[in-house]
């Protein structure tokens, strides 16, 4: 008999089975433009206290970067662009924004129906300098850190997507993201030409935007003399491989005392059988 007939299809266990289904109302009035879009922005989404400990905290970081290299011809990130990264193991903050219920809310939105949970892929900041002259970051989709075996369908699934907190007005002369609308639709090889306009993201400070890793976009051009600075979080589903490694910046000691849901989007929950420790979950050896 072959090793395939010998299997025992009854004891695999069952596969994703998606998130529970959205309870917060704002999931609901975001999905129509997310839809038609590719990307939502949310005004007054983080409490002023909150967003002034994480400016606080991330601009500490930030003194300690530097202005993006060159990468090629010109920078990646974009000229004049400071940058901090792993934040989640350096700035207390930003697990508490973690915690609240827009962050739960917009995930369920755009990966809910492809995985049982969402991870934190990634925590970084960048924050944008006067740089006349420059050029804006080359136009990219977010979901292409990932390998192509996973497809890109119009109105398929999303693995991933970004969410930025204002922690500056965002206007089009300070390089508000530029982003463009309906190329979530795109299938993939299909590129961004000149016709395809744009739309710069504005939002007050305070605000969340958030597109999909299918929308292509890239950071616009500052030309003022005032920095603008984006917080960021990407968020991948819980089946794949998070862009930081957030077990190498948070030891068990430290998750015990956070949130159960933060406590699943950094990691710590496994997605079916994956990411279990000793036939359980993680979670597990944080109660011990």
């Amino acid at each position: 008999m072959g090793l395939a007939a010998e299997v025992n299809l009854a004891v695999v266990p069952p596969g994703p089975v998606g998130m529970p289904q959205p309870r917060h109302p704002l999931v609901e009035s975001l999905r129509p433009g997310l839809e038609k879009t590719g990307f939502a922005v949310v005004a007054d989404a983080v409490d002023p206290s909150l967003l002034s400990r994480m400016t606080g905290e991330v601009r500490r970081q930030l003194g300690r970067s530097h202005f993006d290299p060159p990468f090629g011809d010109r920078p990646f990130y974009g000229e004049h662009i400071l940058r901090a990264w792993d934040l989640a193991g350096k700035t207390p903050s930003l697990l508490e924004f973690l915690a609240t219920p827009v962050v739960d809310a917009i995930n369920q939105l755009v990966l809910g129906d492809y995985c049982d949970h969402a991870l934190l892929a990634s925590a970084t900041a960048h924050e944008t300098h006067r740089q006349v002259g420059a050029k804006s970051q080359p136009y990219h989709r977010d979901e292409e850190i990932y390998p192509a075996y996973l497809p890109r369908l119009p109105m398929g699934p999303e693995y991933t997507f970004t969410m930025m907190v204002a922690a500056t007005d965002f206007t089009a002369d300070n390089g508000g993201t530029l982003l463009i609308p309906g190329s979530h639709l795109w299938p993939r090889g299909h590129l961004p030409t000149p016709a395809d306009k744009p739309v710069a993201l504005t939002m007050k400070k305070g605000s969340v935007a958030f597109w999909l890793g299918s929308t292509y976009h890239g950071a616009g051009v500052n030309i003022t003399d005032e920095p603008r600075l984006g917080i960021i979080f990407s968020f991948c589903a819980g089946w794949l491989r998070t862009l930081e490694n957030q077990f190498m910046l948070l030891d068990a000691k430290a998750v015990a005392g956070l949130p159960a849901n933060v406590q699943r989007l950094l990691g710590w929950e496994p997605h079916g059988v994956l990411g279990q420790h000793d036939w359980r979950s993680p979670r597990a050896t944080l109660e011990a």
